[in-house]
């Protein structure tokens, strides 16, 4: 029986994706990097609800008009944290509360949404007088002798809407209503905030705002754990740990003579010969945990949505622009949403530049950009090159030595992508390499007299990319459908 190309185990809290190495000619083994690109979207792009730990300076105006918060300048930042004297001191409360996890889903995104016509906030305030409004910027104060745990479900949703009849934004009862009823679902863990004491007193206001990992971890929708096995059947060949050792089957570290640990996780027990060239353990775990801010199914989902659409967006942005010899200076290509890929040629290797201009770098404005310069789509895009590249080289070294297709990122905190591609269409002497050359027209059929390989090869690296990340996504569906 054959091993599927990816198994998908569905058990709350969590989803569980299984890529085993399957032997068979026929088999379609998946790449560490499509479950690493899919890891990757869900830590970094999946869109979620979380808060800030600082107040939003546009509702400056309208916090100082409907709850009289003085001090508000435009350029100076503000706690959300306004009056404090628990335990932690303002900036260490500011950042607990904006940890605290919001679920995330299609219902509550109709109660959370902030907009021009709508705000919406959780306070933590005065309760003794509910009537007065003016009572969302005083301080809710413990007056008795026993110290009082505040959680997030003790604080009032309070939401303002824009008034009909005016341009003025009106507290609507109604709606604050609606929100309150639903606390256990915005809020599935209902965490502790702070103590307070004797006399304690805290005013907290904390607006929803959707965001990303790559922005702020707290924006990650899901706890990730992410493992690599070596067939089950290295024990029988090499030495093991006894119950004694505390870790009965586990494998013992590199023994003088004996092959490396690393290598157990890469090769074939029987065989002694690696999976494939490129690093492929024998097996690839991957776990989405549910931590209380959106399923895991629906995390998964809009991670593939993001890798695919990346994908996509590459592949778009590689084929709306020409590349540029060697001579040409690339700098002054101006940099616009339009042509954010920029390729340089030289011999024989074509160099992408993703962005080009950093210093006035577009990615401020157009966030969506920013998967295609990390290392999400250019290690999925370099590995499958690769894999492509096996197929039409196979074991011919002296192409190989031609072939070091990479990417790299100059710094973490530059956003920008670097992606080389050099395949060996000619000899170390300059001459045409008609073997390769051949070989490549073989496999894709080319009829042009001159074919452009690059932009065919990076093509058709983009649409089994998107080929893959399809069989994950079949793999979800099935294991749903088990599940009915």
């Amino acid at each position: 029986m054959s091993i599927p190309a990816l198994d998908v185990k569905i058990t709350e809290p969590y989803i569980r994706f299984t890529s085993t190495w399957n032997p068979e000619p026929e088999a379609h083994n998946l790449n560490v990097a499509t479950l690493n690109a899919l890891r990757r979207s869900m830590v970094l792009f999946v869109e979620c609800w979380g808060f800030d730990h600082l107040l939003d300076q546009e509702d400056y105006p309208f916090l100082t008009d409907k709850f009289g918060l003085k001090n508000l300048k435009q350029g100076r930042e503000q706690h959300t944290v306004l009056i404090d004297n628990t335990r932690h001191i303002i900036p260490v409360l500011s950042h607990r509360s904006s940890r605290i996890p919001i679920m995330t889903s299609d219902d509550t995104t109709l109660l959370l949404q902030s907009n021009e016509n709508r705000k919406v906030y959780f306070i933590l305030c005065d309760n003794t007088d509910m009537d007065d409004l003016k009572r969302f910027s005083r301080p809710r104060v413990n007056e008795s002798n026993v110290s009082v745990r505040l959680y997030i479900r003790d604080f009032e949703p309070v939401v303002y809407v824009r008034s009909e009849h005016s341009d003025s934004f009106e507290y609507s009862a109604e709606e604050s209503s609606a929100v309150k009823k639903n606390m256990e679902m915005l809020f599935p863990y209902n965490l502790m905030i702070a103590f307070l004491d004797f006399q304690g007193k805290a005013n907290i206001l904390l607006k929803p705002s959707m965001g990303r990992g790559a922005v702020n971890c707290k924006w990650t929708p899901c706890t990730m754990r992410w493992r690599f096995s070596f067939d089950p059947r290295w024990p029988d060949l090499r030495p093991v740990m006894s119950p004694a050792d505390g870790r009965p089957n586990t494998i013992l570290r590199k023994v003088k003579g004996q092959m490396g640990f690393k290598e157990i996780f890469l090769t074939d027990p029987i065989t002694r010969e690696r999976y494939n060239k490129f690093g492929r353990p024998y097996s690839v775990t991957l776990i989405f945990d549910y931590n209380g801010k959106m399923g895991c199914v629906d995390a998964t989902q809009a991670s593939i949505r993001e890798v695919l659409s990346g994908i996509s967006l590459f592949q778009d942005h590689y084929n709306s622009t020409a590349s540029v010899t060697a001579d040409s200076i690339p700098s002054s290509v101006s940099e616009t949403s339009e042509s954010i890929v920029h390729k340089k040629i030289h011999r024989d290797t074509q160099t992408m530049f993703i962005p080009l201009n950093t210093d006035d770098n577009i990615l401020n404005e157009h966030p969506e950009l920013i998967i295609i310069t990390d290392d999400t789509i250019a290690n999925m895009l370099v590995y499958k090159l690769l894999e492509i590249m096996d197929v039409i080289i196979g074991d011919n070294l002296e192409w190989w030595s031609q072939t070091a297709i990479s990417y790299k990122r100059k710094h973490p905190l530059i956003k920008q992508c670097i992606i080389t591609v050099p395949i060996p269409l000619h000899n170390t002497d300059g001459s045409d390499n008609e073997g390769f050359i051949s070989r490549f027209r073989a496999y894709y059929g080319c009829t042009e007299a001159k074919p452009d390989y690059h932009h065919i090869l990076i093509n058709d690296a983009c649409e089994k990319m998107k080929k893959d990340m399809g069989i994950v996504r079949a793999a979800v569906d099935k294991a749903l459908m088990e599940l009915q």
